[in-house]
C-alpha cells in the first residue's frame, strides 16, 4: 500500500497558470476522492502522484520517497512498478485484441512471458471480459473499452491506483457497476485510490474528499 504526502507544492505552467495545492496525507490503503471546479488542477495533482511530472515548488511523498527528488529514469521507474492510471479517454490501441492491450501494460512494467499472458487472462476474466480477450476495442461497449483501460491499469498490481474521471462516459447505471469494480479492485489489492471527479454523485460514494480550488493567479484551465 502507498501513503500519499503533500507538502507546499506548487505547478507553474509559464507565465499564465499558476496552481497551488492544499497540504494533505492520505493513508496506505485509504480510497479518496479529489475534487474542485475546472482549472483547480484535479489530473495535474494526480500527474505529481503519478511521477508525470514534478512540481515547480513543494514535496510530493508517496511510500515514503519525496518524488520531486527523483530523476526521470526513477520516475519512469517508479510508475511501472507502482502506479496503475485509469485515464479519462483510456488509450487502448486500437489495432489490438483486449488481451494485447493489457499484455502491453505488463510489458511496460516488467512482466512478460507466460506469466505476462497468465496476468493478464486472469485480471480481464476477473472484470468480465474472459469472453472478450480476442477482441479489439472496437468490438467492444464504451463500458467493457473501460474495464479493459482499468485491467491494464491494475495487472501488474500496483499499490497506488489512480483514476481520472472515471465515470465520465458513462450512464449512472454503468458508473455504478464501473466504481464498485474500481474500489473492490484497490481493496482486493490493497490499494491507495484516488479519484478525481467534478461528479456529486460521485463524490457522494467517497468518506473522504479532498477539496481543490483555483488559485487566484490561475488566468487558465
Amino acid at each position: 500500500m502507498a501513503e500519499v504526502c503533500l507538502r507546499g507544492v506548487i505547478c507553474r505552467y509559464g507565465e499564465d497558470v499558476t496552481l497551488c495545492f492544499p497540504d494533505l496525507e492520505i493513508p496506505s490503503g485509504e480510497q479518496a476522492v479529489l475534487l474542485g471546479p475546472s482549472g483547480s488542477g484535479k489530473t495535474t495533482l494526480l500527474h505529481l502522484l503519478a511521477g508525470l511530472r514534478g512540481p515547480s515548488a513543494g514535496e510530493v511523498w508517496v511510500d515514503g520517497r519525496n518524488l520531486a527528488t527523483l530523476s526521470e529514469a526513477q520516475r519512469d521507474a517508479y510508475r511501472r512498478e507502482r502506479v496503475g492510471y485509469l485515464f479519462q479517454d483510456f488509450y487502448l490501441m486500437e489495432g489490438y485484441t483486449a488481451l494485447e492491450n493489457v499484455l502491453l501494460g505488463l510489458g511496460i512494467a516488467g512482466v512478460r512471458g507466460a506469466a505476462a499472458l497468465r496476468q493478464a487472462a486472469e485480471i480481464l476474466r476477473a472484470v468480465g471480459l474472459g469472453q472478450r480477450l480476442s477482441h479489439p476495442p472496437k468490438r467492444l461497449s464504451t463500458g467493457e473499452r473501460q474495464r479493459v483501460a482499468l485491467a491494464r491499469a491494475v495487472a501488474h498490481r500496483p499499490r497506488l491506483l489512480l483514476a481520472d474521471e472515471p465515470t465520465a462516459h458513462l450512464d449512472r447505471s454503468r458508473a455504478a457497476t464501473a466504481l464498485d469494480l474500481l474500489t473492490q479492485t484497490a481493496k482486493t489489492l490493497g490499494a491507495t485510490l484516488v479519484v478525481a471527479t467534478h461528479d456529486p454523485w460521485v463524490m457522494e460514494r467517497f468518506p473522504r474528499r479532498l477539496e481543490l480550488y483555483p488559485h487566484p493567479a490561475t488566468r487558465t484551465a
